[in-house]
């Protein structure tokens, strides 16, 4: 808890932009750790138009849940490109073998350095993995497709326990003849005895 108000305060302080050449388009790009990109001084023989002398920002564009930019070398081809990956390459250093830019906080649009750190995608997984058996179980009438509530389940055991059989319960509770045969056998609903 302490650890999370301490993050929060430092997240609300403000942090110097410090920009640097983006790699491999070194003297034409360069990228902050706060994750904006910038283009620098365009040439004339390049845009075709008066030389621009103060740095542009360029303007994001989310393409499949990331934040990318279009970057041009000097003959004239775009790429485009992650921004948590060019934040990552500049901040952090070289990509490790079959690494991925990972955001921290799994917030995909804050490309700060800070939130960035690489991950193989092995490891990505095995994250998102623990990630779902901690999460909690939504369970019972709280279920999106429960045809019955926690009193009418009691019911269900109870009747099904004195005898009645699970097509004329299925009838009178509008489900399956399945739907009955698992409450009672505590296939499902097991939270509730």
């Amino acid at each position: 808890m302490i650890r999370w108000a301490i993050e929060w305060i430092q997240s609300l302080l403000p942090t110097k932009e410090c920009w640097r050449p983006v790699v491999g388009y070194e003297g034409f790009y360069e990228v902050s750790n706060l994750g904006r990109v910038r283009s620098l001084s365009a040439p004339t023989g390049l845009t075709g138009r008066r030389p621009r002398h103060s740095p542009l920002i360029l303007q994001p564009h989310l393409y499949n849940g990331s934040l990318r930019v279009s970057l041009t070398r000097g003959d004239g081809k775009s790429r485009k490109h992650q921004i948590a990956r060019l934040v990552a390459e500049t901040f952090l250093g070289p990509a490790p073998e079959h690494a991925i830019a990972e955001h921290i906080d799994r917030n995909a649009t804050k490309n700060a350095a800070s939130n960035l750190q690489w991950m193989t995608r092995t490891a990505l997984g095995e994250r998102h993995t623990q990630n779902l058996l901690d999460a909690p179980r939504v369970k019972g009438e709280c279920v999106h497709t429960a045809r019955v509530n926690t009193g009418q389940v009691f019911d269900i055991r109870r009747r099904a326990a004195d005898g009645e059989s699970d097509a004329q319960l299925a009838r009178e509770f509008n489900v399956g003849a399945t739907t009955i045969r698992n409450i009672r056998l505590r296939l499902t609903w097991k939270h509730i005895d």
